[in-house]
């Protein structure tokens, strides 16, 4: 007799129902898993990128030469800025107001939501420019000039992830080229020393010039000549070392993609994670997810910055909101 193996149509129904059963519930565990996964990345990956953002400003801060604020003459510093080539600007762009006599806590009578910003500009002192064997005209001495860059932090639309229908944005860090302290280098009395030293710089790749302590563009920036000598630049646009977007992160390692961004503001968003803003007066879209508060006077100013970063995934949504206090130099 042979002995035929195989399966009988009743064992190939059963098979079908309990695969028909344990499928669902297979794909229902692996999509949770992934929701999870997804929702404790997003949670760590923002976490991270808001103290690594904040605590980068903070230490381009602590390095500070001269700090602007909304001011007639100080933003036409800042629209010196040269714009080619770098993410557009949210509209409502505003540096805050130095209230030397007030304080940081909103509510109180020294506290001004009006002077709080959304944009933070200030010159480094990048570096010091060592320059050897520079010739007095009788003898060659070694040179340190005071070396700085200009940084500006600003929110940019320019960010395709909506959060829950609603525009969300990245925060872009510009710095500038190197430019030389022109006031260190015009205070010395010998001729040809400081065109030789001049000419120092112009070899070590600085060849701009900036005046800390002129109050108008017009008359604060020279480009420096191979040979040696200043060109002042009335319409000098401040240049590009280079742009780049702080938030910026790979998504998807643990999980799926997923949305992110600084939050806007939170005004008629019902599924906003945090309050935008708590320090500004809200005015339109101003200020978005990066408020900036500077009291105090000039030798030790109190520079409060917060973020708030938001990501969505699905229909959760959450949000991590950071604060640093910073003492900034402001002594020019």
């Amino acid at each position: 007799m042979k002995n035929n193996k195989g399966f009988t149509l009743i064992e190939m129904m059963v098979a079908v129902v309990v695969f028909a059963l344990v499928i669902p519930s297979i794909i229902m565990i692996l999509s949770s898993l992934t929701r999870g996964f997804t929702s404790y990345e997003a949670s760590s990956q923002i976490k991270n990128l808001n103290q690594n953002n904040l605590s980068k400003i903070y230490m381009k801060l602590t390095t500070s030469k001269r700090l602007f604020q909304n001011s007639t003459a100080d933003n036409l510093f800042f629209s010196r800025i040269d714009t080619a080539g770098i993410p557009a600007a949210l509209a409502a762009l505003q540096m805050p107001s130095i209230n030397e006599d007030g304080v940081l806590n909103p509510g109180t009578t020294s506290f001004s939501p009006s002077a709080v910003g959304n944009t933070l500009f200030f010159a480094s002192n990048d570096s010091t420019q060592v320059l050897e064997n520079i010739s007095d005209g009788a003898s060659t001495h070694t040179v340190s000039i005071d070396v700085y860059r200009f940084i500006a932090y600003y929110l940019s639309t320019d960010n395709p992830k909506t959060i829950n229908a609603k525009p969300s944005y990245r925060l872009v860090e510009f710095t500038s080229l190197k430019y030389a302290d022109y006031n260190q280098i015009m205070a010395i009395s010998n001729a040809t020393f400081r065109q030789n030293i001049a000419a120092g710089l112009y070899n070590s790749n600085v060849r701009f010039a900036w005046a800390p302590s002129a109050t108008n563009p017009a008359t604060a920036f020279s480009s420096i000549t191979a040979a040696g000598g200043f060109t002042g630049s009335a319409g000098h646009m401040i240049q590009k070392d280079k742009c780049v977007f702080l938030t910026q992160i790979i998504t998807g390692i643990m999980g799926v993609g997923y949305r992110y961004g600084v939050s806007p503001v939170s005004a008629g968003w019902a599924a906003a994670p945090k309050i935008v803003p708590v320090f500004a007066t809200q005015n339109g879209v101003f200020p978005g997810g990066f408020e900036v508060v500077v009291v105090g006077h000039s030798g030790g100013r109190k520079t409060l910055i917060r973020q708030v970063i938001v990501a969505e995934m699905g229909s959760n949504i959450i949000g991590d909101d950071r604060t640093i206090l910073c003492s900034v130099r402001d002594l020019w």
